[in-house]
């Protein structure tokens, strides 16, 4: 049941008391205050909960380099470059395909490429059966539709790399679910950061999506049976515009509980002009 409407209404000739409505679609049922107190309850313990576990998660995804002799970037914009290391995704029936692929990059000092990758679906939702699915799609994802108020429209997930000058790819960052539930309310984030400090991190860069909001796992070619090689998801990158940049609400200089940055690079900050 997906609820419509929720509503606490005074008691006649008890004052202080409150009768608790909520109604769902074909569903209509009334309770009293208890079951409503316990159910804002729940929902309120649930939400401090996840968030405050994915305001860390958020905090992790923005991928603030540690090598200082990066700090300093020069935006660029390179269909052809990004068309090159473009990431593609296993087909993910349960999960749906995104619709759009954005990209920012820059240069650093040393002449390294940093480019960020950040596939865009229209919606994230759980549809699995259970409680906390349900309150999460009738309070985050859908309903009250906090998701939205929080970080924005649509569902916007990243992969970050870093080229050297000769073409070669030495890091590799993406998120993935931890310890994934799928009848919990929420998921955990967990940052993947592979590095080389020889060689290269070889293409086809290859994730399936395991997880009803979008979070990553790693794949190799040679594990793909044929369908999935014949089906792969791969999208042609598109330059991620200041006007879309906002739209999406990307970056909140000063954030709230009720406002959020998405997940991204401090470089993605500066646009290519």
């Amino acid at each position: 049941m997906y609820l419509r409407k929720v509503q606490l209404n005074p008691v006649n000739g008890a004052p202080g008391r409150f009768e608790f409505a909520a109604e769902g679609i074909g569903v209509r049922s009334r309770r009293r205050t208890p079951i409503g107190v316990l159910l804002c309850a729940l929902a309120f313990v649930t939400l401090s909960a996840c968030f405050s576990g994915n305001r860390r998660a958020a905090a992790d995804a923005v991928l603030v380099s540690e090598r200082p002799d990066l700090a300093e970037f020069t935006p660029i914009k390179d269909d052809a470059l990004a068309a090159r290391y473009a990431p593609v995704l296993v087909p993910s029936p349960d999960y749906g395909d995104p619709v759009a692929l954005y990209y920012r990059a820059s240069k650093d000092t040393k002449g390294n490429t940093h480019l960020t990758y950040h596939f865009l679906w229209e919606f994230e939702r759980n549809d699995t059966g259970g409680c906390l699915p349900f309150l999460s799609r009738n309070i985050y994802t859908g309903g009250l539709g906090l998701q939205r108020t929080m970080f924005g429209p649509g569902d916007i997930e990243l992969v970050s790399l870093q080229i050297d000058p000769a073409g070669r790819v030495f890091a590799l960052f993406y998120e993935t679910a931890e310890n994934y539930d799928p009848s919990s309310f929420g998921v955990k984030h967990k940052r993947v950061s592979r590095l080389v400090t020889s060689g290269e991190i070889k293409g086809p860069y290859l994730f399936e999506v395991i997880s009803w909001n979008h979070l990553f796992e790693a794949r190799e070619m040679e594990s793909l049976s044929d369908a999935e090689r014949a089906n792969l998801v791969q999208l042609t990158p598109e330059y991620f515009s200041e006007k879309l940049w906002r739209q999406y609400e990307m970056y909140k200089a000063e954030e709230s509980f009720f406002s959020r940055s998405r997940a991204h690079e401090p470089f993605e900050r500066e646009a290519f002009e």
